[in-house]
């Protein structure tokens, strides 16, 4: 895992560089806390997801980090995307946030692009979600791996 700092390959992305006017653009970990308020809001709003295997405070650590990145879709937190950079051509979707009636299909296409942009060459993700097979397919994505797990009591 990279630690401090932002990874060149990251660094193709578009940066925040001062106020949250333009979008879409990527924080840099030294500015999460500033707007963390919004980031959470999103976080928390999923908290009854089933099988969620994350913290707003993990994923806080990990923005801040800098192991994992924060793309803002727009500039009314209404989407964003925390995501992580498996290889240089490999882009990791950990979680998607989008409000009501403003999910990731209203902003796939901005990813997409920005990826390409970036040299990204694919983005994966997982989800214990059952209708998440029928709905990556209509985003063209493929399984690639089916993991199974038994908790231990």
């Amino acid at each position: 895992m990279h630690r401090g700092g932002i990874p060149r390959y990251v660094r193709r992305m578009p940066m925040l560089d001062g106020e949250l006017k333009q979008t879409p653009v990527v924080l840099r970990p030294d500015q999460i806390d500033r707007y963390w308020v919004e980031i959470e809001r999103g976080l928390r709003t999923m908290k009854d997801m089933p099988n969620r295997d994350w913290t707003p405070e993990q994923v806080r650590e990990e923005l801040k980090l800098g192991d994992s990145h924060v793309l803002c879709v727009t500039n009314r937190w209404d989407g964003f995307v925390i995501y992580r950079l498996l290889s240089p051509a490999t882009l990791w979707i950990s979680i998607a946030y989008g409000e009501k009636g403003n999910d990731i299909a209203y902003y796939w296409s901005t990813i997409i692009d920005i990826a390409k942009k970036c040299g990204i060459e694919k983005i994966a993700f997982g989800s214990a979600r059952t209708g998440w097979g029928r709905r990556a397919r209509q985003y063209g994505f493929s399984p690639t791996q089916i993991v199974y797990e038994l908790e231990l009591k």
